[in-house]
């Protein structure tokens, strides 16, 4: 299952990505006919945010190459659409429902490629959420998030430490498979480590 959430996620970024995510005040994935105008009115109720959402809706449509979608989450969607849809997680879970029900709290230095990050503001209450992909260098992270009415499903970057994600979790049902993948990496790594002092010794010698 976890191979089935990267593959979901890179659906949304890269140079021939073939959704185009959109963010709406409620959206779970909705797509033409449903997602439209009316349904953006219906879904956005402060009337500033409701233009912003519908000029981002515009806009995607306009630049929409072949063979793309136009799709709407806001950033709890983004990852409850994948829940359920591949888990049968039914219910319907804010950002902050996330992190304290379906979510093992972890520390920034325990980040593996599909745990999630959250946003938490002065009073301590989550309030966004992102995804970490697998690409990560030098501790750099990237990070799917349906971002805002201005930018919606974006991928961006962070080192732990800095910036305002602040608090972490990993998703229970992929508790094993993420633990696994990291002892498998920290075995390859420590493998490594071994033959290339394998080899410094044989030049050595």
């Amino acid at each position: 299952m976890l191979n089935e959430f990267y593959n979901y996620c890179k659906q949304f970024y890269g140079e021939n990505h073939p959704i185009v995510g959109i963010y709406v005040s409620g959206g779970q994935g909705e797509q033409e006919p449903k997602l439209c105008d009316k349904w953006i009115t219906r879904m956005e109720q402060d009337p500033a945010n409701r233009q912003r959402a519908l000029d981002a809706y515009h806009n995607a449509q306009k630049n929409l190459k072949p063979g793309q979608t136009i799709r709407a989450f806001d950033c709890s969607g983004l990852i409850m659409y994948f829940l359920q849809n591949q888990k049968g997680i039914s219910d319907d879970r804010t950002a902050r429902g996330i992190y304290s029900t379906l979510c093992t709290p972890i520390q920034a230095d325990m980040l593996y490629p599909g745990d999630l990050v959250f946003r938490a503001d002065a009073s301590g209450k989550i309030v966004h959420c992102g995804i970490v992909l697998p690409e990560v260098d030098n501790k750099m992270y990237p990070i799917l998030e349906s971002k805002g009415r201005d930018y919606g499903v974006v991928c961006s970057f962070f080192r732990p430490g800095s910036g305002t994600w602040n608090r972490y979790g990993r998703l229970k049902c992929l508790e094993s498979e993420i633990y696994k993948a990291q002892v498998c990496d920290c075995a390859k790594r420590i493998l490594a480590g071994i033959i290339k002092d394998i080899d410094s010794t044989k030049e050595a010698l």
